[in-house]
Formats: C-alpha cells, sequence, structure tokens
C-alpha cells in the first residue's frame, strides 16, 4: 500500500490534551542494557572483546556461550559509559569532558575493524615419548595482523599434533597404557579411598567386540 494512502500521516497533531513530563528522565542505558535490547534476554557485553574498544563496536554474548561474540557492526548509543569516568564520543571511550576535535577542528580519524590473520606454523614441539607412540605439538598464534577496533578474530586451530616416535622400544618392552595409570594419582586430584587403589588399563572382554 503506498503511504500517500494512509491520510491519517497528514493529520495535524492536537496538543491540547498532550501528556507533559515535568521531571528529567535520568536513566542511562549500559552496554549490558543495549546487548539485550540488541539480541534478547541473556546477552550482555562480551567479556572475551576486553582488548578492544567497547564504543567501536557493539560486541555481545549470551550467557550459555560467552565466547561466541556477535555485532551487528554498529557502536554504542553516544554517551554510553564505557568505564569509570569514561563515555562513547564518536566510537571511542574517552575520559568525559575530553575533546575529540583536533586542531583544524576536523573530526578524528575512525579505523575500520581490522580482522585477525594467522601467524605461520612454528616449528614442532619433541616428541612426547622416545619410542613408541607418541604426539608432538605447534602452535601458530593470530597477530599477522592482530584483530583491533572490533575486527573478528582468526578462525581456525590455533594448535596441531601428530603421531610420532613410531619406534618400536626395546626389550622388555613397557605397557604405555599401564605406566599412565600407574601415574593417575599424581596427575587427578582423588579422594583418599580412591587415592589407595591400584590402578590397572581397561582390557575389555571378548563378547564386546562379538565372536569374530
Amino acid at each position: 500500500m503506498c503511504y500517500r494512502n494512509w491520510s491519517c500521516l497528514k493529520n495535524r497533531p492536537r496538543w491540547e490534551n498532550a501528556t507533559t513530563v515535568h521531571s528529567t528522565i535520568h536513566y542511562q542505558y549500559s552496554l549490558d542494557d543495549q546487548c539485550r535490547m540488541e539480541f534478547g534476554e541473556g546477552y550482555k557485553l562480551c567479556s572475551e572483546m576486553g582488548g578492544t574498544d567497547p564504543c567501536t563496536h557493539l560486541w555481545c554474548s549470551n550467557a550459555s556461550s560467552p565466547f561466541h561474540c556477535k555485532t551487528k557492526k554498529g557502536p554504542p548509543l553516544e554517551g554510553t559509559a564505557c568505564g569509570e569516568q569514561k563515555w562513547c564520543r564518536r566510537g571511542f571511550c574517552v575520559a568525559m569532558g575530553q575533546e575529540l576535535e583536533e586542531a583544524s577542528g576536523e573530526s578524528p580519524v575512525r579505523h575500520n575493524p581490522r580482522e585477525g590473520g594467522w601467524s605461520a606454523w612454528g616449528r614442532w614441539g619433541p616428541c612426547s615419548r622416545t619410542c613408541g607412540a607418541g604426539v608432538a605439538f605447534r602452535t601458530r598464534q593470530c597477530d599477522n595482523p592482530k584483530p583491533a577496533w572490533g575486527g573478528r578474530r582468526c578462525r581456525g586451530k590455533r594448535e596441531e599434533w601428530r603421531v610420532c616416535g613410531t619406534e618400536e622400544c626395546p626389550l622388555p618392552r613397557i605397557d604405555l597404557r599401564a605406566q599412565q595409570c600407574s601415574l593417575l594419582n599424581r596427575i587427578v586430584a582423588l579422594d583418599q579411598r580412591r587415592a589407595a587403589l591400584k590402578w590397572l588399563p581397561y582390557e575389555p572382554r571378548r563378547s564386546e567386540y562379538g565372536d569374530r
């Protein structure tokens, strides 16, 4: 339907019965309030984005998945409190009273979001065992470049592993599973009753695999 068919939009407002508010409304919408209004109940400011300016983009997460941050790529409301005696001004969290105008009178530069990029993989670490089956790890960093100004963090794995140490161990061979079980009391905090037990590797019965 065309707007011009809505004749009521052309009616002049009548002020004789208008409601007048004689007091000032002092409520301020916090960053958490704005997250709830943007995404719904259970949302608040995403703590995982602590390294970025909260006034550049409003990043929010739900209590059920606090590490999953969402944004609509918009800043919080102008004047939103972003710290002790700080507020959002033109996309920056600044001290109250601080002016952002440059000497030339122009507005300050606003950065576009910069998404993070992975660095090259590091060298493989040492094998976890000198013989038999072991694992080695290598890592990479999300610093090429680092995410900034509300940009997305790197996606993908930060760590990789591979099997190593496949050489046969000399006789007598050690049962690696039994060796790991014997160290269980040192690795895991157990109560006194369980700590006194002797831990052995699980050996499935033949029937669990079926008669083959």
